[in-house]
């Protein structure tokens, strides 16, 4: 039971421990436009191999409470949120040329202190993401020029052809519209605000929650033709761009500055005047001396983390404390009714802290009910001075009771602090024993978000179980916060916070559990139920409530949702196939990466037992490896019979040395799961795949 301590920091208390590292990177939408439901977004919670988390760094405060939305077919108005960043220039220094031009990228006079007091703000609110074209684009890498590729690419450069028009991913104010050395012509900075903290993945692996960031956009020219008669922009720094604009067009490769016709796309997690403190080439396109890889972010993963959550949210949780539009805060109970929350309760429990805002929309799937009444109305909290143990209470001395609080999160989840608790003399234990029924304990409140120290799947407790959350994009989705999981050991975390439940997947929280009162966008509803069964709100001391399962996915109530797995790929593996030359002998497998749990699989050669080559010299390898979701930092190539390797691209048969050695295709139950290739350390040319999260 809970141990009161008089100046615990709660907030610390709640984050020791692993992260979550569960995140969904794919594209989440294959039309060129996404519209965001808000800025809060987060990335994928990375934990190292030695199983703690990595640093973060947080610029600008805690996260907000809005999240990523993706319209598949409608555009969506952003309820008042934005996003924001910027770059700047460095003169009279030429990067030595390295592989290519390209490594000369963003060298112009740095700005001065004087100049930055003139910056204009940033004033848009960004309602809407998009890729520079359209997202299957950036498959279609520049000789190989991913990120980091070479050990110090810190873009990622696209294949075009000349003259295809750009657009900014978001509204943003432009901070460099003219020519830079390595560039060519246009070079072109945006910075973008957002509307609160978000959480990225940083070029160093690590999570770094910030308000700003620079889009960079190389190698462009003004006009639509190449002589520049036709279609000039006008666009100069100050400007407001919004991502219907075109800000340039690919330039030809006589004047783009390197190489045949590409875009670099780089993305700095910084506003311009932060970029500008710390480095002179502020939108570079390499790396230098000292190395600026941590104010970068791989655009692949920067622009799925930031267009996540792709699925209209319907349905809730019991125990989830939701802000509409017009400020007021509502609970929702395991019957997908929602229940006003009065203003004094809403403050004296600190469900601020745990609120989520939502849309009318969804807010209409849940039918309105009475008031809602606190389990803790009227109650207060004590402890004796020669114990630890600390009571809830209500009714001292006439038909009372009382309840002791399990642990001190499970305190901290019902909206206490230690400052309300009173401090009884031991002499009158027994008249309050005496006056006060015993009702058990109280576990972790509904709502709250739990996972334990052995495992990274994070679920939320509702009607007294925990019931976990599917992938990252479902978390997003849901509007939940990383700042919000409470890390419990797991030899308790039942006690503490209720058996395993039924899952909740993206399939579920699009349910429209009340049609009739849906207004917009609304996914056909099903029959059989709406909740995961009564309850108390997590606070009663009996046995478990059965597992019911949801109701209401299949039209039989009480049936667990499932998700609609990829034929053959079961939950918890991940399908690996090599298709390559067919030569004498066995293929292999060689890989390292972090599952969730304890163990770890390392770069060596028991790796191949994993994967056997069951036919040799058919050119083919494939297999089923334990890889859950979760999984991190999946690192992977295939060691030919022949002796080469499959991301040893200077066997490029087609002369541009640009090419792997045949294909690798990873799938998961939902999917495919997508890759980037990646310096093996000795420099570009010689590739790893690597998964980042595995969804």
């Amino acid at each position: 039971m809970y141990s009161s301590r008089k100046t615990v920091d709660a907030s610390s208390k709640s984050r020791t421990g692993r992260y979550p590292t569960m995140h969904h990177v794919p594209f989440a939408s294959f039309l060129p436009h996404v519209r965001l439901k808000a800025a809060s977004v987060l990335a994928a919670m990375h934990t190292g191999k030695d199983g703690t988390a990595f640093r973060t760094v947080r610029h600008g405060g805690p996260l907000g409470r809005r999240r990523a939305y993706v319209g598949q077919r409608k555009r969506y108005a952003m309820n008042g949120r934005s996003f924001m960043y910027r770059l700047a220039f460095a003169a009279g220094i030429l990067i030595t040329s390295m592989l290519s031009a390209c490594e000369d990228e963003a060298e112009d006079a740095p700005a001065t202190a004087a100049q930055d007091q003139f910056l204009e703000p940033v004033t848009c609110a960004v309602d809407a993401a998009r890729y520079p074209t359209v997202p299957s684009d950036l498959d279609d890498i520049y000789v190989g020029r991913s990120f980091y590729a070479d050990g110090n690419h810190l873009g990622h450069d696209i294949a075009y052809d000349e003259g295809t028009a750009i657009h900014p991913i978001a509204c943003g104010t432009v901070r460099v519209y003219r020519p830079a050395t390595g560039y060519g012509r246009l070079a072109v900075v945006i910075e973008h605000r957002l509307a609160s903290p978000a959480s990225f993945v940083n070029g160093r692996g690590e999570i770094v929650t910030i308000s700003s960031f620079l889009t960079i956009y190389g190698h462009l020219r003004s006009t639509s033709d190449r002589n520049g008669t036709i279609g000039s922009l006008d666009i100069r720094d100050g400007d407001t761009v919004n991502p219907d604009d075109v800000i340039g067009y690919v330039d030809d490769d006589s004047h783009n500055g390197d190489g045949a016709e590409h875009l670099h796309f780089g993305v700095r997690l910084q506003g311009a005047k932060e970029a500008k403190a710390v480095d002179t080439s502020w939108f570079r396109g390499y790396d230098g001396s000292p190395s600026q890889r941590k104010w970068f972010a791989d655009p692949v993963g920067f622009m799925a983390t930031l267009t996540s959550s792709a699925v209209p949210t319907r349905w809730h949780p019991g125990g989830t404390v939701v802000v509409g539009e017009d400020g007021m805060p509502w609970m929702v109970d395991t019957d997908a009714v929602r229940h006003r929350i009065p203003a004094n309760v809403f403050a004296q429990e600190l469900l601020h802290e745990c609120a989520i805002d939502v849309f009318d929309a969804e807010l209409a799937c849940l039918e309105p009910g009475e008031p809602f009444v606190s389990p803790r109305a009227d109650s207060r909290v004590m402890k004796f001075d020669d114990a630890s143990t600390v009571y809830e209470y209500a009714d001292y001395g006439d038909g009372g009771w009382r309840r002791a609080f399990i642990t001190y999160d499970a305190f901290r989840s019902w909206g206490w602090t230690d400052a309300d608790i009173a401090i009884w003399p031991s002499v009158q234990r027994d008249t309050f024993v005496s006056g006060t029924d015993d009702w058990g304990f109280r576990f972790m409140r509904d709502g709250s978000l739990v996972k334990s120290d052995a495992s990274n799947e994070v679920s939320v407790v509702s009607d007294g179980r925990r019931l976990p959350i599917f992938d990252w994009s479902t978390f997003l989705a849901l509007g939940y916060r990383e700042e919000r999981i409470v890390v419990i050991p797991d030899d308790v975390i039942e006690l503490v916070a209720g058996p395993r439940g039924p899952l909740i997947t993206s399939d579920l929280i699009q349910v429209c559990m009340h049609p009739s009162s849906c207004i917009d966008d609304c996914p056909p509803s099903t029959p059989g139920g709406g909740g995961v069964g009564g309850g108390d709100g997590g606070s009663g001391g009996g046995e478990p409530v059965p597992d019911g399962g949801f109701g209401g996915q299949s039209g039989q109530g009480g049936s667990e949702p499932v998700v609609d797995p990829v034929p053959d790929v079961p939950l918890g593996k991940v399908r690996f196939r090599y298709d390559g030359p067919v030569v004498p002998g066995l293929n292999q497998l060689q890989g390292m990466w972090d599952p969730p749990g304890p163990s770890f699989y390392g770069w060596t050669p028991s790796t191949f037992a994993l994967c056997p080559d069951l036919v040799a010299g058919d050119g083919l390898l494939e297999c089923l490896l334990d890889m859950p979701s979760g999984t991190v930092n999946v690192l992977f190539t295939v060691h030919l019979a022949d002796g080469r390797w499959w991301g040893d691209m200077s066997y490029d048969t087609t002369g541009g040395q640009g090419s792997t050695i045949g294909t690798v295709t990873l799938t998961g139950p939902s999917g495919d799961i997508p890759y980037v290739l990646v310096s093996n350390g000795t420099g570009f040319l010689y590739m790893n795949g690597l998964v980042s999260v595995v969804p």
